[in-house]
Protein backbone atom coordinates (compact mmCIF):
# COMPACT_ATOMS: atom_id res chain seq x y z
CA UNK A 1 0.00 0.00 0.00
CA UNK A 2 1.36 3.39 -0.93
CA UNK A 3 1.66 5.98 1.58
CA UNK A 4 -0.89 8.12 -0.87
CA UNK A 5 -2.94 5.27 -0.09
CA UNK A 6 -2.44 4.96 3.34
CA UNK A 7 -3.64 8.66 4.22
CA UNK A 8 -6.80 8.06 2.40
CA UNK A 9 -9.67 7.53 5.39
CA UNK A 10 -11.76 4.52 3.96
CA UNK A 11 -14.97 5.72 5.89
CA UNK A 12 -17.70 5.55 4.08
CA UNK A 13 -21.63 6.28 5.97
CA UNK A 14 -23.23 4.17 2.95
CA UNK A 15 -22.82 0.66 4.89
CA UNK A 16 -24.64 1.75 7.62
CA UNK A 17 -27.82 3.68 6.51
CA UNK A 18 -27.83 2.47 2.68
CA UNK A 19 -29.67 -0.01 0.52
CA UNK A 20 -28.93 -0.96 -3.29
CA UNK A 21 -30.75 -3.59 -5.27
CA UNK A 22 -28.67 -3.99 -8.49
CA UNK A 23 -30.55 -5.21 -11.87
CA UNK A 24 -30.25 -8.78 -11.46
CA UNK A 25 -32.23 -8.71 -7.76
CA UNK A 26 -28.45 -8.79 -6.73
CA UNK A 27 -27.94 -6.73 -3.25
CA UNK A 28 -24.72 -4.65 -3.02
CA UNK A 29 -23.13 -2.19 -0.91
CA UNK A 30 -23.39 0.84 -3.44
CA UNK A 31 -24.00 1.49 -6.96
CA UNK A 32 -20.05 2.39 -7.09
CA UNK A 33 -19.32 -1.59 -6.17
CA UNK A 34 -21.41 -2.28 -9.05
CA UNK A 35 -19.44 -2.70 -12.12
CA UNK A 36 -17.17 -5.31 -9.75
CA UNK A 37 -20.31 -7.37 -9.57
CA UNK A 38 -19.33 -7.30 -5.78
CA UNK A 39 -22.81 -9.12 -4.32
CA UNK A 40 -22.83 -8.97 -0.35
CA UNK A 41 -23.05 -12.84 0.11
CA UNK A 42 -24.44 -14.86 3.38
CA UNK A 43 -22.08 -16.91 5.31
CA UNK A 44 -21.64 -19.56 2.62
CA UNK A 45 -20.76 -17.19 -0.46
CA UNK A 46 -24.16 -17.12 -2.08
CA UNK A 47 -25.26 -13.96 -3.43
CA UNK A 48 -28.14 -12.36 -0.88
CA UNK A 49 -31.21 -12.07 -4.09
CA UNK A 50 -34.37 -10.17 -3.44
CA UNK A 51 -35.99 -13.75 -5.12
CA UNK A 52 -34.77 -15.59 -1.98
CA UNK A 53 -36.59 -13.14 0.36
CA UNK A 54 -33.93 -12.61 2.79
CA UNK A 55 -34.26 -10.27 6.04
CA UNK A 56 -32.76 -6.76 5.88
CA UNK A 57 -31.10 -8.13 9.17
CA UNK A 58 -29.88 -10.89 7.43
CA UNK A 59 -27.99 -8.68 4.51
CA UNK A 60 -27.23 -5.56 6.31
CA UNK A 61 -26.09 -7.98 9.89
CA UNK A 62 -24.30 -10.96 7.39
CA UNK A 63 -20.11 -11.58 8.29
CA UNK A 64 -19.87 -9.77 4.64
CA UNK A 65 -21.23 -6.48 6.00
CA UNK A 66 -20.02 -6.40 9.16
CA UNK A 67 -16.46 -7.18 8.15
CA UNK A 68 -17.20 -3.99 5.58
CA UNK A 69 -17.75 -1.79 8.61
CA UNK A 70 -15.45 -2.84 10.78
CA UNK A 71 -12.36 -2.67 7.75
CA UNK A 72 -13.89 0.88 7.77
CA UNK A 73 -13.07 2.05 11.25
CA UNK A 74 -10.16 0.50 11.90
CA UNK A 75 -8.47 2.52 8.34
CA UNK A 76 -8.78 -0.74 6.10
CA UNK A 77 -9.63 -0.37 2.53
CA UNK A 78 -11.81 -3.43 1.61
CA UNK A 79 -12.16 -4.46 -1.82
CA UNK A 80 -15.54 -3.43 -2.38
CA UNK A 81 -14.46 0.11 -2.05
CA UNK A 82 -11.69 0.19 -5.19
CA UNK A 83 -13.88 2.36 -7.09
CA UNK A 84 -13.60 5.18 -4.31
CA UNK A 85 -9.99 4.71 -3.92
CA UNK A 86 -9.21 5.03 -7.41
CA UNK A 87 -10.93 8.22 -7.87
CA UNK A 88 -9.49 9.67 -4.90
CA UNK A 89 -6.11 8.57 -5.72
CA UNK A 90 -6.42 10.44 -9.51
CA UNK A 91 -7.64 13.83 -7.35
CA UNK A 92 -11.17 13.30 -8.03
CA UNK A 93 -14.43 13.77 -5.77
CA UNK A 94 -15.65 9.71 -4.55
CA UNK A 95 -19.11 8.83 -4.36
CA UNK A 96 -17.61 8.49 -0.51
CA UNK A 97 -16.71 11.23 -0.06
CA UNK A 98 -20.37 13.13 -1.60
CA UNK A 99 -22.05 10.72 0.70
CA UNK A 100 -20.33 11.54 4.28
CA UNK A 101 -20.54 15.45 3.33
CA UNK A 102 -24.71 15.08 2.78
CA UNK A 103 -24.95 12.66 6.05
CA UNK A 104 -22.06 14.72 8.47
CA UNK A 105 -24.86 15.70 11.23
CA UNK A 106 -25.41 11.61 11.73
CA UNK A 107 -22.32 10.18 11.45
CA UNK A 108 -21.43 10.27 15.02
CA UNK A 109 -24.01 9.03 16.48
CA UNK A 110 -25.41 6.43 13.82
CA UNK A 111 -21.50 4.83 14.20
CA UNK A 112 -22.07 4.73 18.30
CA UNK A 113 -24.81 2.45 17.27
CA UNK A 114 -22.34 0.06 15.93
CA UNK A 115 -21.85 -3.29 18.25
CA UNK A 116 -18.05 -4.36 18.64
CA UNK A 117 -18.78 -7.52 16.04
CA UNK A 118 -19.70 -4.78 13.69
CA UNK A 119 -24.02 -5.70 14.03
CA UNK A 120 -26.20 -2.39 13.74
CA UNK A 121 -29.62 -1.60 14.06
CA UNK A 122 -31.39 -1.64 10.28
CA UNK A 123 -32.98 1.95 9.36
CA UNK A 124 -32.35 3.07 5.54
CA UNK A 125 -32.04 6.28 5.32
CA UNK A 126 -31.46 6.01 1.36
CA UNK A 127 -32.88 3.33 -0.47
CA UNK A 128 -31.45 2.65 -4.57
CA UNK A 129 -33.32 0.44 -7.12
CA UNK A 130 -31.92 -0.97 -10.22
CA UNK A 131 -35.61 -2.22 -11.57
CA UNK A 132 -34.16 -4.88 -14.22
CA UNK A 133 -32.93 -3.83 -17.64
CA UNK A 134 -35.29 -2.65 -19.52
CA UNK A 135 -33.83 0.91 -21.56
CA UNK A 136 -34.82 2.18 -25.12
CA UNK A 137 -30.77 2.70 -25.88
CA UNK A 138 -28.13 0.73 -27.01
CA UNK A 139 -25.05 2.86 -25.63
CA UNK A 140 -21.26 2.18 -26.97
CA UNK A 141 -20.46 1.35 -23.62
CA UNK A 142 -23.28 -0.07 -22.01
CA UNK A 143 -24.50 -3.88 -22.11
CA UNK A 144 -27.40 -6.27 -21.77
CA UNK A 145 -27.10 -6.45 -17.97
CA UNK A 146 -28.28 -2.63 -17.83
CA UNK A 147 -30.21 -2.56 -21.06
CA UNK A 148 -32.56 -5.40 -22.70
CA UNK A 149 -31.75 -2.91 -26.10
CA UNK A 150 -28.48 -4.88 -26.49
CA UNK A 151 -29.54 -8.55 -26.26
CA UNK A 152 -30.57 -9.69 -29.34
CA UNK A 153 -26.97 -7.68 -30.88
CA UNK A 154 -24.22 -8.23 -28.38
CA UNK A 155 -22.59 -11.41 -29.68
CA UNK A 156 -22.46 -9.89 -33.41
CA UNK A 157 -20.48 -7.01 -32.12
CA UNK A 158 -18.34 -7.60 -29.40
CA UNK A 159 -15.32 -10.25 -29.14
CA UNK A 160 -15.42 -14.11 -27.80
CA UNK A 161 -14.13 -12.47 -24.08
CA UNK A 162 -16.75 -10.78 -23.88
CA UNK A 163 -19.78 -12.70 -25.57
CA UNK A 164 -22.46 -14.17 -23.86
CA UNK A 165 -23.07 -18.29 -23.53
CA UNK A 166 -27.11 -18.99 -23.56
CA UNK A 167 -27.73 -19.69 -20.14
CA UNK A 168 -26.34 -15.60 -19.48
CA UNK A 169 -28.70 -14.21 -22.25
CA UNK A 170 -31.57 -16.67 -20.75
CA UNK A 171 -31.12 -14.64 -17.46
CA UNK A 172 -30.61 -11.53 -18.52
CA UNK A 173 -33.73 -11.81 -20.62
CA UNK A 174 -36.02 -13.27 -17.84
CA UNK A 175 -35.57 -10.29 -14.90
CA UNK A 176 -38.90 -11.48 -13.59
CA UNK A 177 -38.13 -10.28 -10.16
CA UNK A 178 -39.83 -6.62 -10.78
CA UNK A 179 -43.18 -8.23 -10.97
CA UNK A 180 -43.45 -10.03 -8.27
CA UNK A 181 -45.53 -9.26 -5.15
CA UNK A 182 -41.95 -9.64 -2.99
CA UNK A 183 -40.56 -6.57 -4.74
CA UNK A 184 -43.12 -4.19 -3.12
CA UNK A 185 -42.96 -6.23 0.19
CA UNK A 186 -39.84 -5.40 0.31
CA UNK A 187 -39.73 -2.04 -0.28
CA UNK A 188 -42.82 -1.19 2.46
CA UNK A 189 -40.39 -2.65 4.97
CA UNK A 190 -37.66 -0.07 4.46
CA UNK A 191 -39.24 3.43 4.00
CA UNK A 192 -40.08 4.03 7.38
CA UNK A 193 -36.81 6.12 8.09
CA UNK A 194 -36.08 7.13 4.11
CA UNK A 195 -34.92 10.28 3.08
CA UNK A 196 -33.35 9.67 0.01
CA UNK A 197 -35.06 7.08 -3.08
CA UNK A 198 -32.92 6.70 -6.07
CA UNK A 199 -33.55 4.98 -9.34
CA UNK A 200 -31.76 3.99 -12.49
CA UNK A 201 -32.10 1.45 -14.89
CA UNK A 202 -32.00 0.07 -17.42
CA UNK A 203 -34.10 3.62 -18.02
CA UNK A 204 -36.61 4.33 -14.79
CA UNK A 205 -38.80 6.73 -16.48
CA UNK A 206 -39.51 4.19 -18.44
CA UNK A 207 -40.40 1.25 -16.39
CA UNK A 208 -44.10 0.84 -14.41
CA UNK A 209 -42.77 -0.79 -11.45
CA UNK A 210 -41.23 2.92 -10.51
CA UNK A 211 -44.15 4.54 -10.95
CA UNK A 212 -46.19 1.86 -8.65
CA UNK A 213 -43.24 2.57 -5.96
CA UNK A 214 -43.90 6.24 -5.96
CA UNK A 215 -47.49 6.01 -5.79
CA UNK A 216 -47.08 3.82 -2.73
CA UNK A 217 -45.20 6.57 -0.98
CA UNK A 218 -47.88 9.28 -1.75
CA UNK A 219 -50.35 7.11 -0.47
CA UNK A 220 -48.82 6.52 2.71
CA UNK A 221 -47.60 9.62 3.45
CA UNK A 222 -43.72 9.44 2.82
CA UNK A 223 -43.31 11.09 0.23
CA UNK A 224 -43.29 14.58 1.59
CA UNK A 225 -39.96 13.54 3.50
CA UNK A 226 -38.46 11.96 0.13
CA UNK A 227 -36.17 13.37 -2.08
CA UNK A 228 -35.96 11.05 -5.11
CA UNK A 229 -33.32 11.03 -7.66
CA UNK A 230 -32.98 9.32 -10.94
CA UNK A 231 -29.92 8.59 -13.62
CA UNK A 232 -31.90 9.13 -16.68
CA UNK A 233 -31.25 9.54 -20.49
CA UNK A 234 -33.79 11.77 -20.72
CA UNK A 235 -35.19 10.51 -23.99
CA UNK A 236 -39.15 9.92 -22.14
CA UNK A 237 -40.32 12.26 -20.22
CA UNK A 238 -43.69 11.05 -19.12
CA UNK A 239 -46.16 13.35 -18.00
CA UNK A 240 -47.86 11.36 -15.23
CA UNK A 241 -44.38 10.53 -13.86
CA UNK A 242 -44.38 14.17 -13.67
CA UNK A 243 -47.30 14.81 -11.74
CA UNK A 244 -45.83 12.38 -9.11
CA UNK A 245 -43.04 14.46 -8.57
CA UNK A 246 -44.73 17.01 -7.40
CA UNK A 247 -45.95 15.17 -4.30
CA UNK A 248 -42.32 14.52 -2.80
CA UNK A 249 -40.01 16.74 -0.83
CA UNK A 250 -37.61 17.94 -3.89
CA UNK A 251 -36.57 15.97 -7.47
CA UNK A 252 -32.92 15.57 -8.57
CA UNK A 253 -32.08 14.72 -12.37
CA UNK A 254 -28.78 13.03 -13.33
CA UNK A 255 -29.27 13.31 -17.13
CA UNK A 256 -26.83 10.86 -18.43
CA UNK A 257 -25.72 12.79 -21.47
CA UNK A 258 -22.17 11.93 -22.98
CA UNK A 259 -21.73 14.73 -25.57
CA UNK A 260 -22.90 17.42 -27.58
CA UNK A 261 -25.04 17.30 -30.43
CA UNK A 262 -24.03 13.97 -32.90
CA UNK A 263 -21.31 13.17 -30.31
CA UNK A 264 -23.95 12.00 -27.80
CA UNK A 265 -26.08 10.56 -30.88
CA UNK A 266 -23.13 8.32 -31.78
CA UNK A 267 -22.31 7.29 -28.29
CA UNK A 268 -25.98 6.65 -27.18
CA UNK A 269 -27.65 5.22 -29.80
CA UNK A 270 -30.85 5.75 -30.82
CA UNK A 271 -30.74 8.65 -28.88
CA UNK A 272 -31.81 12.25 -31.20
CA UNK A 273 -30.18 15.17 -29.74
CA UNK A 274 -33.32 17.42 -30.75
CA UNK A 275 -35.29 15.42 -28.31
CA UNK A 276 -32.65 15.33 -24.98
CA UNK A 277 -32.60 19.47 -25.99
CA UNK A 278 -36.28 19.75 -26.00
CA UNK A 279 -36.75 17.62 -22.81
CA UNK A 280 -34.31 19.41 -21.10
CA UNK A 281 -35.39 22.89 -21.68
CA UNK A 282 -38.98 21.66 -20.70
CA UNK A 283 -37.26 20.87 -17.23
CA UNK A 284 -35.18 23.99 -17.26
CA UNK A 285 -38.17 25.81 -17.67
CA UNK A 286 -40.78 24.08 -15.38
CA UNK A 287 -38.33 23.07 -12.53
CA UNK A 288 -40.68 24.66 -9.47
CA UNK A 289 -43.58 23.10 -11.00
CA UNK A 290 -42.49 19.37 -10.34
CA UNK A 291 -40.18 20.62 -7.05
CA UNK A 292 -37.16 20.10 -9.39
CA UNK A 293 -34.20 21.68 -7.19
CA UNK A 294 -31.37 19.55 -8.81
CA UNK A 295 -30.59 18.71 -12.85
CA UNK A 296 -27.27 17.52 -13.74
CA UNK A 297 -26.00 16.19 -16.76
CA UNK A 298 -23.51 12.74 -15.95
CA UNK A 299 -20.85 12.62 -18.28
CA UNK A 300 -19.40 9.13 -18.49
CA UNK A 301 -16.10 10.32 -19.93
CA UNK A 302 -14.23 7.42 -22.53
CA UNK A 303 -12.34 7.65 -25.75
CA UNK A 304 -15.28 8.98 -27.18
CA UNK A 305 -15.92 12.29 -25.68
CA UNK A 306 -12.89 13.70 -23.93
CA UNK A 307 -11.64 16.03 -26.81
CA UNK A 308 -15.32 16.98 -27.36
CA UNK A 309 -16.22 18.07 -23.54
CA UNK A 310 -15.80 21.99 -23.92
CA UNK A 311 -19.02 21.64 -26.07
CA UNK A 312 -20.75 19.76 -23.45
CA UNK A 313 -19.88 22.35 -20.93
CA UNK A 314 -20.42 25.65 -23.45
CA UNK A 315 -23.97 24.73 -23.93
CA UNK A 316 -25.21 24.51 -20.32
CA UNK A 317 -24.47 27.83 -20.76
CA UNK A 318 -27.59 28.63 -22.22
CA UNK A 319 -30.29 27.06 -19.15
CA UNK A 320 -31.39 29.43 -16.14
CA UNK A 321 -31.18 26.52 -13.90
CA UNK A 322 -29.21 23.82 -14.92
CA UNK A 323 -26.01 23.02 -13.16
CA UNK A 324 -23.76 25.05 -15.33
CA UNK A 325 -21.27 22.10 -14.89
CA UNK A 326 -20.37 18.09 -15.84
CA UNK A 327 -20.38 15.41 -13.22
CA UNK A 328 -17.97 13.57 -15.08
CA UNK A 329 -17.46 9.70 -14.42
CA UNK A 330 -14.61 7.76 -15.70
CA UNK A 331 -15.19 4.71 -17.56
CA UNK A 332 -13.30 1.59 -16.41
CA UNK A 333 -15.09 -1.06 -18.13
CA UNK A 334 -14.68 -2.25 -21.27
CA UNK A 335 -11.01 -0.92 -21.15
CA UNK A 336 -10.71 -0.58 -25.14
CA UNK A 337 -13.06 2.70 -24.43
CA UNK A 338 -11.06 3.99 -21.83
CA UNK A 339 -9.95 7.27 -22.11
CA UNK A 340 -6.62 6.21 -21.18
CA UNK A 341 -6.29 4.55 -24.91
CA UNK A 342 -5.78 7.33 -26.86
CA UNK A 343 -2.52 7.57 -28.43
CA UNK A 344 -0.39 10.55 -27.13
CA UNK A 345 -0.98 12.99 -30.01
CA UNK A 346 -4.97 12.85 -28.80
CA UNK A 347 -4.00 13.10 -25.04
CA UNK A 348 -1.84 15.88 -25.84
CA UNK A 349 -4.83 18.00 -27.19
CA UNK A 350 -7.08 16.49 -24.79
CA UNK A 351 -4.51 18.31 -21.88
CA UNK A 352 -4.14 21.62 -23.88
CA UNK A 353 -8.05 21.91 -24.44
CA UNK A 354 -9.31 20.63 -20.98
CA UNK A 355 -6.45 22.29 -18.98
CA UNK A 356 -7.11 25.89 -20.42
CA UNK A 357 -10.97 25.43 -20.24
CA UNK A 358 -10.56 24.33 -16.54
CA UNK A 359 -9.47 27.75 -15.67
CA UNK A 360 -11.94 29.26 -17.65
CA UNK A 361 -14.33 27.09 -15.90
CA UNK A 362 -12.99 28.13 -12.98
CA UNK A 363 -13.80 31.52 -13.15
CA UNK A 364 -17.76 31.49 -14.52
CA UNK A 365 -18.66 28.58 -12.30
CA UNK A 366 -20.84 30.27 -8.97
CA UNK A 367 -18.88 29.84 -5.75
CA UNK A 368 -21.07 26.53 -4.73
CA UNK A 369 -20.11 25.16 -7.70
CA UNK A 370 -16.67 25.66 -8.35
CA UNK A 371 -15.17 22.35 -7.17
CA UNK A 372 -16.60 20.54 -9.82
CA UNK A 373 -13.92 22.11 -12.45
CA UNK A 374 -11.75 20.01 -10.20
CA UNK A 375 -13.01 16.85 -11.74
CA UNK A 376 -11.61 18.17 -14.86
CA UNK A 377 -8.20 17.23 -13.26
CA UNK A 378 -9.47 13.70 -12.00
CA UNK A 379 -9.99 12.66 -16.29
CA UNK A 380 -7.23 14.19 -17.09
CA UNK A 381 -4.96 11.91 -14.75
CA UNK A 382 -7.11 9.11 -15.61
CA UNK A 383 -6.60 9.72 -19.27
CA UNK A 384 -2.40 10.55 -19.19
CA UNK A 385 -1.77 6.91 -17.50
CA UNK A 386 0.05 4.21 -19.84
CA UNK A 387 -2.00 1.66 -21.21
CA UNK A 388 -1.14 -1.46 -23.81
CA UNK A 389 -0.78 0.12 -27.45
CA UNK A 390 -2.91 -2.79 -28.62
CA UNK A 391 -6.24 -1.41 -26.97
CA UNK A 392 -6.11 1.53 -29.48
CA UNK A 393 -6.42 -1.55 -32.17
CA UNK A 394 -8.65 -3.40 -30.27
CA UNK A 395 -10.75 -0.46 -30.10
CA UNK A 396 -11.02 -0.11 -33.80
CA UNK A 397 -11.64 -3.52 -34.55
CA UNK A 398 -14.69 -3.48 -32.36
CA UNK A 399 -15.80 0.15 -33.27
CA UNK A 400 -15.65 -0.89 -36.40
CA UNK A 401 -17.68 -3.99 -36.37
CA UNK A 402 -20.32 -1.71 -34.28
CA UNK A 403 -20.53 1.20 -37.11
CA UNK A 404 -21.18 -1.72 -39.94
CA UNK A 405 -24.17 -3.29 -37.48
CA UNK A 406 -25.99 0.57 -36.51
CA UNK A 407 -25.26 2.32 -39.79
CA UNK A 408 -23.35 4.82 -38.21
CA UNK A 409 -19.77 6.45 -39.53
CA UNK A 410 -16.67 6.80 -36.30
CA UNK A 411 -15.45 9.34 -39.06
CA UNK A 412 -18.54 11.28 -39.47
CA UNK A 413 -19.74 11.64 -36.26
CA UNK A 414 -16.45 12.87 -34.41
CA UNK A 415 -13.88 13.18 -37.68
CA UNK A 416 -11.08 14.43 -34.92
CA UNK A 417 -11.23 11.26 -33.39
CA UNK A 418 -11.15 8.72 -36.15
CA UNK A 419 -8.41 10.55 -37.65
CA UNK A 420 -6.16 10.28 -34.83
CA UNK A 421 -6.99 6.94 -34.16
CA UNK A 422 -6.04 6.02 -37.57
CA UNK A 423 -3.09 8.14 -37.96
CA UNK A 424 -2.09 6.66 -34.74
CA UNK A 425 -2.35 2.59 -35.14
CA UNK A 426 -0.12 0.19 -34.17
CA UNK A 427 1.50 -0.52 -37.62
CA UNK A 428 0.06 2.02 -39.37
Amino acid sequence: MSDKTSEKSPFCILPWIHSFVNSNGNYQVCCTSEEHHIAITDNDGKPFNIKDQPTQDQIMNSDFMKKIRKDMLQGKWNKVCTRCLVTELADGVSRREIENKSYDDIIVSTVLTTRPDGTIPVKYKSIDYRLGNLCNLQCRMCGPHSSNAWLKDWNKVKPDSEKMNDTRRIELENYDWIEKDYLFLEFQKKLEHCEHLHFAGGEPLITPQMSRMLKYCIDNDYAKNITLTYNTNLTKLPEPVLELWKYFKSIRLLCSIDGFGKVNEYVRHPAKWDVIDRNLTYLDDNASKYHIDEILLSCTVQIYNILELPDLYNYLKKFKVIVPALNLINLHIPNYLQSSVLPEEAKLIANKRLGEFYTKLKEELPENRKYMAESIHEVLNFMNQKTDPALLKSFMDINTKMDSFKAQSLQESIPELYDLVVKNLPNS
